[in-house]
């Protein structure tokens, strides 16, 4: 059985769109890239965490999903 995990807004360093680093479906983890979810599409989101950790997700929708981080992240430096 799977964890699931929620990435807090402090938690989250920087975001960047950035192609898919491998092209297989499914959950991975690499050394350059740290966590990979990759579900669909060729580009997604990889989050540098303050831990220095890495988390890529994959989306078909990457720039709705870019916005919406984007978003997320401004209002978190405007409390």
């Amino acid at each position: 059985m799977r964890k699931f995990r929620m990435i807090h807004a402090t938690e989250i360093q920087s975001a960047e769109v950035m192609k898919a680093p491998i092209l297989h479906y499914g959950y991975k983890w690499s050394l350059k890239h740290g966590t990979i979810h990759n579900v669909s599409g060729e580009k997604g989101i990889r989050f540098n965490l303050h831990n220095n950790k890495k988390i890529f997700i994959s989306s078909q929708k990457h720039t709705g999903f870019q916005h919406a981080v984007d978003q997320m992240l401004e209002s978190r430096k405007h409390k």
